[in-house]
C-alpha cells in the first residue's frame, strides 16, 4: 500500500502535475508551421522551438544535474546553443531533435522523481535548495505560459493543453503549486 505522509503524497502527484504541464507545452505548438515555429514573435528575440529546447535544458538541470547529480549526454554535439551561436531560446536544430529531446528529458525526469526521496539533498551548485523538483515544474508552468502569449500572438488561438477551460485549481500539498484544473 502507498504512503499517506505529506512526502508521499506530493511524490505521488508531482509527475501528473508535470506530465499536464508538458503535454501542454507540447498541445500548445503541435500543429505550427515550421517557419512558424523557429519566428519570434516578442521583441526578446524567443522562438517557440528555443523555448521547448529550453524547458528541455530545463528538465535536464534541474532533475538530472540538481536531483540527481548528473544530466548525462545530449544527443547532437558541442555545447547547448552551439549550433546557433549560443543565442538564447533559439534553435537551429531540427523540430523532431528538439521534440524528441524535450520527450526524453521529461522521461528521464520522471525516473529520476520514481527513484529519489524528494528530501533528498540537491547536487551541485542549488545545494541549499530543497525544492529542484518545485523549481522544474515551475519552469515549466512559465514557459507554458509564454508559449501560450505567442500562439496567441501568433494565430490568435488560446486554451490549448489540458489547461483549458480552468476556473479553479487543487494545489499540489506543501508546495502552493497549482496540481490540476478543475472546470
Amino acid at each position: 500500500m502507498a504512503g499517506t505522509g505529506p512526502e508521499d503524497v506530493e511524490k505521488r502527484t508531482l509527475p501528473a502535475f508535470l506530465d499536464a504541464q508538458r503535454a501542454s507545452v507540447l498541445a500548445i505548438v503541435a500543429d505550427l508551421a515550421e517557419d512558424t515555429l523557429r519566428t519570434p514573435v516578442l521583441p526578446s528575440g524567443w522562438t517557440p522551438l528555443g523555448m521547448v529546447k529550453h524547458l528541455g535544458f530545463a528538465e535536464r538541470h534541474w532533475f538530472g544535474r540538481i536531483a540527481a547529480g548528473s544530466a548525462g549526454d545530449l544527443p547532437w554535439p558541442g555545447m547547448p546553443g552551439a549550433e546557433e551561436g549560443r543565442e538564447p531560446f533559439i534553435t537551429g536544430l531540427p523540430t523532431d531533435v528538439v521534440s524528441g529531446f524535450y520527450r526524453d528529458q521529461c522521461e528521464r525526469s520522471n525516473a529520476i522523481v520514481a527513484a529519489t526521496p524528494l528530501s533528498a539533498p540537491p547536487h551541485g551548485r542549488h545545494s541549499g535548495d530543497p525544492g529542484a523538483c518545485r523549481v522544474a515544474g515551475s519552469a515549466t508552468c512559465a514557459g507554458s505560459g509564454h508559449l501560450d502569449i505567442a500562439r496567441e500572438l501568433t494565430d490568435s488561438r488560446t486554451g490549448l493543453g489540458q489547461r483549458s477551460g480552468a476556473r479553479t485549481a487543487r494545489r499540489m500539498p506543501n508546495s502552493g503549486v497549482p496540481l490540476q484544473v478543475h472546470a
